[in-house]
């Protein structure tokens, strides 16, 4: 998969920040480190809520987006530079 905006460059690190942390556990539970396991454990249930709050986010942009571009005022927004760009960012490029 070759990444195609920056959102995409940015989400790749993030998933690639929740394996690392992911090895981590596993290798912490397969030594015995009881204590580095809770803790690892901790940063990775920390790591996946943010990635949902994330993506729960995204959703409710793209979504109140779609509801602004609509009738009867979406044309009213897109003489706005900001919501064109904010449009083609998240509505166009996914």
């Amino acid at each position: 998969m070759t990444p195609q905006t920056s959102e995409d460059v940015e989400r790749l690190q993030k998933e690639n920040d929740l394996l690392a942390v992911e090895v981590q556990v596993v290798r912490a539970r397969a030594s015995g480190h009881r204590q580095e396991v809770e803790d690892l454990e901790a940063e990775l249930a920390a790591a996946r809520r943010q990635i949902k709050e994330l993506d729960r986010a995204r959703r409710d942009l793209t979504r109140l987006l779609q509801r602004l571009g609509r009738r009867p005022h979406g044309w009213l927004f897109r003489r706005l530079r900001a919501f064109r760009r904010l449009e083609e960012r998240w509505l166009r490029d996914g």
